[in-house]
């Protein structure tokens, strides 16, 4: 143990020197514990199963990729950095903690690709025994005094348990290993998922597949952030970097706005009787976002029923969103006379051992499609009820929406609500989008019918389905990209 007394350290050096600590993961957390133990003078090796390090920032590297917490918290706050953007892409994040690592010196303590395969703690000896396995085969045993998990959460993708899915013919893979040598262009695309992950490369593809059909179980809560995509302009690049406190004070504000500046949002109040809410505050909350959500559906009634959540505001996990989501799945001006009108079915409805989804057509999908699971990682059987279709390809400048919108238009100020600000939206009629897009939904409704799922031999996705269709309809035609 380390004992300190009016700053003098009262642990003799030599017994630091023989306490190791083994550190597993080379991640934000991983790196950061090594920088402390570093400080501290006691030996630690980290164990990490990628090449390089970085965690999570290493290993997804799916399109539209970036931080969904602002950088200047996401980050360590002895080594502040000069974030392009509000919350930066993943390249910007990999480099930053692979430049803390080379300044701190800590690959050298390092073994890289190798990975942890069991620890046991030895009461006998005091001491742990981790297993570990080199990317060639081989095993060690290691011994330490100490060890810290730094594994990350979902860094262990789960696909989920669709029956007939290993008859699928077509190219499958999760956005957490994403495979970068298929190219998305004219694909029929199927997203599982919509977390954080989807929320982020959904509306990417849609730029550039002909069409993608996304499978939701429960839509998330979105928080109006106009910055999300914006880059840091360039009095607020010199305000941080020479105004002095300026850059600890602008963190702080930012932690205490997303944390416990909004804590007593998600506490419950016994004395309240209001429904979907826990407490005044919390329905204040509650409204503010679905005002947001309601404005991005622009009068889509259908979509906006599915992208209303059930469950109560912090409940789950809250999304950033300026935008570009809903921008993805509402519909878009009808292209020119000179595209040539197509019309499309609802994709085929899923059945799964804990969840049914009704459905009663067929539908046939090219051998050509890419699977690709999002946001199933360390969770039970989940239930898809609603299956949203984005068809042709979204404008470049989609993801701008929202732009104009006041930074503050949302946000909590002690204790009140600020109404959201009306922002300017590129993607109405008249601004020479010019690209047509619609989206069905498919609402489960109790008594319904429900499908099986069957992958045939050359790609045909065939469901055989009960007798009511439940809210099943054929869009009307949409022109269609050429």
């Amino acid at each position: 143990m380390v004992n300190f007394i009016v700053g003098r350290e009262l642990t003799p050096a030599d017994r630091k020197q023989n306490f190791k600590v083994i550190i597993i993961g080379a991640g934000m957390s991983g790196l950061l514990a090594a920088i402390r133990l570093q400080e501290a003078g006691i030996p630690f090796e980290i164990i990490e199963r990628h090449a390089d390090v970085g965690g999570t920032w290493y290993q997804n590297t799916y399109p539209g990729c970036r931080v969904d917490s602002p950088n200047h918290i996401y980050s360590y706050s002895f080594r502040p950095a000069d974030w392009p953007q509000y919350y930066s892409p993943q390249q910007v994040l990999r480099e930053y903690f692979d430049k803390v690592a080379v300044d701190y010196g800590l690959k050298r303590h390092t073994r890289f690709g190798t990975e942890v395969t069991h620890a046991r703690f030895d009461d006998d000896s005091g001491a742990w025994e981790v297993s570990v396995k080199g990317a060639d085969g081989h095993e060690q045993v290691l011994h330490a005094n100490a060890v810290i998990s730094a594994v990350g959460q979902l860094n262990r993708p789960k696909w989920p348990d669709i029956p007939g899915q290993e008859k699928f013919r077509g190219i499958a893979f999760h956005s957490t290993e994403w495979e970068h040598e298929h190219d998305l262009t004219g694909k029929n695309i199927l997203v599982i998922g919509t977390g954080a992950s989807a929320f982020q490369f959904a509306p990417e593809i849609a730029k550039v597949a002909s069409q993608v059909t996304i499978f939701q179980r429960t839509p998330p809560w979105m928080a109006p952030v106009p910055t999300y995509h914006d880059d840091v302009p360039a009095a607020k690049h010199w305000l941080l970097n020479h105004v002095p406190y300026y850059s600890k004070w602008y963190r702080f504000a930012m932690f205490w706005n997303a944390a416990e500046g909004i804590l007593f949002a998600v506490k419950k109040d016994p004395a309240w009787n209001g429904e979907n809410s826990i407490s005044a505050e919390n329905d204040e909350l509650r409204q503010i976002f679905t005002d947001w959500i309601t404005e991005q559906c622009e009068g889509d009634a259908d979509l906006l029923e599915k992208a209303i959540p059930r469950y109560l505001v912090g409940g789950k996990r809250i999304l950033f969103d300026n935008g570009n989501w809903l921008r993805a799945l509402r519909p878009l001006p009808l292209a020119d006379e000179g595209h040539r009108p197509r019309r499309h079915r609802p994709a085929a409805a899923l059945e799964r051992r804990s969840a049914r989804v009704p459905g009663h057509h067929r539908a046939r999908v090219p051998q050509s499609v890419l699977l690709l699971r999002a946001e199933h990682q360390h969770r039970g059987a989940r239930q898809h009820r609603v299956l949203l279709r984005m068809r042709s390809a979204l404008h470049p400048r989609l993801h701008q929406a929202a732009a104009g919108a006041r930074a503050g238009g949302a946000g909590l100020q002690a204790g009140r609500s600020r109404r959201l600000q009306q922002a300017h939206r590129p993607g109405q009629p008249g601004d020479g989008l010019g690209r047509s897009q619609r989206a069905d939904l498919v609402q489960e409704r109790p008594g319904a019918g429900h499908a099986e799922l069957a992958v045939q031999p050359g790609g045909i996705l065939e469901a055989d389905a009960g007798t009511e269709s439940a809210g099943l309809r054929t869009p009307s035609p949409v022109a269609a990209i050429p």
